[in-house]
């Protein structure tokens, strides 16, 4: 039987912009009704999660700031960051699975990006997420410079041994961050690698250099040993989706 896990959740259960997935971050559209945020109020408010909290009554909603602050300029526009620990209790659950999860960074199971408004001391929401408590959690987002411009990082992680990420990249353009598509490539990759080699997980974009390494899994390795070597991959741009404009796979170095 075939080792368990050994799909990369890069990219899984993409979502549009506006759509909302458990676990995926989305941006908000005109669609959405706008929510702002006193900018004193950034690392002490939960107010957004308290308004999106479930209608369930048997489901109690805890949240609580966890980490929060600046993260960065693009021109004029100044972008903020906030990461929650949003619990939904159910029922005044206290089991150890709750209790063993209840630290940094397993904790962050909420994300929210503001955008300044001009002149006032306002925060726009712009991105928000919410993952699985004790199945996903969030990193401190980045705003990088990229080649094709100022792009923000959202970094997703799961829990277990697999090492899984779904971090998602969001390109600034037109006064609004728009989702780059960054799963297609893994398929294309294939072609680089010999036969019974893939990559399985745990990839980490760096755009700002247009580049990526990973391990390389063979068909028999288990999900925690990759022994096919490594591959590094250039990428491109067409439009939204990232391309392989080159990779080199590495084979591992020859035994005694």
């Amino acid at each position: 039987m075939p080792p368990m896990c050994r799909v990369s959740t890069i990219g899984a259960g993409v979502a549009l912009a506006g759509s909302l997935v458990a676990g995926v971050p989305r941006s908000g559209d005109a669609q959405d009704t706008p929510f702002t945020l006193p900018l004193d109020s950034l690392q002490t408010s939960c107010g957004y999660w308290r308004r999106s909290a479930p209608a369930d009554s048997t489901v109690q909603r805890e949240c609580l700031v966890v980490d929060a602050g600046p993260l960065g300029r693009v021109g004029e526009e100044r972008f903020y960051y906030a990461l929650y620990r949003v619990l939904d209790r159910e029922g005044g659950d206290d089991s150890a699975s709750i209790r063993r999860y209840d630290a940094a960074p397993y904790n962050q199971t909420g994300i929210l990006t503001y955008r300044l408004v001009p002149g006032t001391d306002s925060l726009a929401r712009e991105i928000d997420g919410l993952g699985g408590w004790g199945f996903s959690w969030y990193a401190r987002p980045a705003i990088v410079a990229a080649p094709m411009g100022p792009v923000l990082t959202v970094p997703l992680r799961y829990a277990g041994t697999g090492s899984l990420n779904d971090d998602a990249y969001y390109l600034r353009a037109d006064g609004r961050w728009r989702r780059l598509e960054t799963a297609s490539w893994l398929a294309d990759l294939k072609r680089f690698l010999p036969e019974g080699h893939a990559v399985w997980k745990g990839v980490v974009l760096d755009l700002a250099s247009m580049r990526a390494e990973s391990d390389v899994w063979r068909a028999a390795d288990a999900n925690c040993c990759p022994s096919g070597g490594r591959v590094e991959v250039h990428f491109g741009v067409r439009g939204d989706p990232l391309v392989i404009i080159r990779a080199v796979h590495h084979p591992p170095a020859a035994g005694p």
